[in-house]
C-alpha cells in the first residue's frame, strides 16, 4: 500500500466541484491519513502536508475514481485468465497463441483450455474456422474459445465428445435460437452460434475455489490499474458474495462494491434468512 502522507505536484488534477462547468485543474494534490486534504497550487496544497514525500506526477492528469455502472467482476477475472485472442487474424494465428498461452500457464493435462476474441471478420478469407484447426494441435485437450462479441464458440473435438457428443450433434438439429455450424457435406464444423453454445458451455467443468480464487484477484488489479473504485457488479451469486466477504476480511478487496444478486433462487434465499 502506498504512504498514507504525500503530496503530488506538476500534475493536472481535475477535482469534483459538483457543478455542471468543466473544473479548472490544479497542479497538486495533498493527502494525509490516507484521504486528499487539498487541491490546489503546489504552495496551496503542500501547507496541508509540509513534511510530506513529494511526487512528480510529470504532467499527468489525475481524476476522481472511475465508477463502472454495470459490471461482472468474477467473469471478468475468469475471462483474464484465459487466452487473448483479439489479435490473433487468422486460425494459425489462434492456434500459435493458444500454444504460448499453455506454454506460460502450464495447465494441468487434461484441463479444458479456454480462449476468448477471436473474429473471422477480421481473417482472409474472412470465414467461419473448423475444429480441425484445434485438433491438429490439441487432439486431447479440450479447447472452447468465445468469439469477440460472445455470440459464437469454437471447441475442438475433444470438447465435443466431452459434452454434447459429436455423433448426437451431427444428428441435431439447430435448437431454438441457435444454430449448428455445418460444412457442405453437413458435418459440424465445431462453431456454435447464440443458443447453441449451451451444448458445450452447460457441460464445461467449473473452475475450482483457487482458481476463482486467483481470479477475482487478477480483476481487482485490472480495476486498479485502470482508475475503477466503485463498481455495479450485476447478477451476483451467492459463492461470488461469499468470496468478496472472504475477500474483505482478509483485507484484500480494494473495491467499493454495488452487487445486484442473480435474481430469484438459493442467493435471495439465503439473504432473507440471513437477515430475517
Amino acid at each position: 500500500m502506498p504512504p498514507s502522507e504525500f503530496l503530488i505536484t506538476n500534475a493536472r488534477v481535475y477535482p469534483v466541484n459538483g457543478g455542471t462547468d468543466r473544473p479548472v485543474p490544479a497542479s497538486a494534490l495533498a493527502v494525509r491519513d490516507g484521504r486528499i486534504a487539498a487541491v490546489g497550487s503546489p504552495a496551496e496544497a503542500s501547507t496541508a502536508v509540509p513534511e510530506a514525500r513529494r511526487i512528480d506526477a510529470e504532467g499527468r492528469t489525475l481524476v476522481p475514481g472511475f465508477v463502472d455502472a454495470h459490471a461482472h467482476l468474477h467473469e471478468l477475472g475468469l475471462a483474464l485468465r484465459r487466452a487473448d485472442l483479439t489479435d490473433a487474424s487468422s486460425p494459425d494465428a489462434v492456434v500459435e497463441q493458444l500454444r504460448a498461452f499453455v506454454a506460460d500457464h502450464d495447465p494441468p493435462s487434461g484441463a479444458w483450455l479456454r480462449g476468448h476474441g477471436w473474429d473471422q471478420t477480421e481473417w482472409t478469407p474472412a470465414r467461419l474456422p473448423s475444429r480441425s484447426a484445434l485438433d491438429a494441435a490439441f487432439p486431447e485437450r479440450p479447447v472452447w474459445l468465445t468469439r469477440t462479441d460472445v455470440h459464437a464458440g469454437w471447441a475442438n473435438t475433444a470438447a465435443l465428445e466431452a459434452t454434447v457428443g459429436l455423433d448426437r450433434l451431427h444428428e441435431m438439429s439447430d435448437p431454438d435460437g441457435g444454430h449448428i455450424h455445418r460444412d457442405r457435406t453437413g458435418i459440424p464444423t465445431g462453431v456454435l452460434i447464440d443458443a447453441a453454445m449451451a451444448l458445450v458451455e452447460d457441460h464445461i467443468p467449473p473452475p475450482s475455489a483457487a482458481h476463482q480464487d486467483r481470479a477475482l484477484s487478477t480483476a481487482l488489479r485490472h480495476t486498479a490499474r485502470r482508475g475503477i473504485t466503485s463498481l455495479h457488479d450485476a447478477g451476483a451469486g451467492l459463492s461470488a458474495l461469499r468470496r468478496v466477504r472472504d475477500f474483505l476480511e482478509e483485507d484484500r478487496f480494494p473495491l467499493r462494491l454495488y452487487a445486484m444478486i442473480d435474481g430469484r433462487g438459493k442467493t435471495l434465499e439465503h439473504l432473507v434468512a440471513d437477515r430475517c
